[in-house]
């Protein structure tokens, strides 16, 4: 006669060290996250555009904008402003202003890509026209270990 004990608790113990043993020999095998080649400490960025139009010794037309923030990390921004007069129709005299300002900078664990963009234009006829765009950014960062890097401007 064969006789068969049933012991549940040593079951369960001997699972629990399998599932153990497993964890342990995945989280060995398993490939080193890659840490980030750089820590951000600061940043700063600020955009602004304003443009102009003027005729005939009238109040000029001005719009103005801007963008400034000091939060770290990825970002895409842009500004636009523009104004124009003319006498109409057809505008035999007028003036014309435009003026856009964009970042877009992302951070990923080993590179950092950015666009500055500054573009004004002003166009006249028998008046008065202006725009400027200004695109500033900086950041301070810290490498763990010399680290060959590039930056073109263009």
């Amino acid at each position: 006669m064969r006789h068969t004990r049933n012991d549940g608790g040593s079951h369960a113990l001997r699972n629990l060290w399998i599932m153990a043993l497993a964890a342990a020999a995945a989280a060995s095998l398993a490939a080193p996250t890659a840490r980030a080649a750089y820590v951000q400490l600061t940043q700063t960025r600020s955009l602004g555009t304003t443009a102009s139009a003027n005729l005939g010794g009238q109040p000029p037309i001005t719009d103005a904008d801007s963008d400034n923030s000091s939060d770290l990390g990825s970002f895409d921004r842009s500004v636009t402003s523009s104004a124009g007069v003319g006498v109409p129709p057809p505008p035999i005299a007028g003036s014309f202003g435009t003026g856009l300002a964009s970042q877009s900078v992302q951070w990923a664990p080993t590179l950092i890509t950015g666009t500055l963009c500054g573009d004004a234009q002003a166009s006249t006829t028998f008046a008065q026209g202006s725009a400027n765009a200004h695109s500033f950014w900086s950041t301070t960062f810290r490498v763990d270990q010399a680290t060959p890097s590039t930056s073109t401007a263009g």
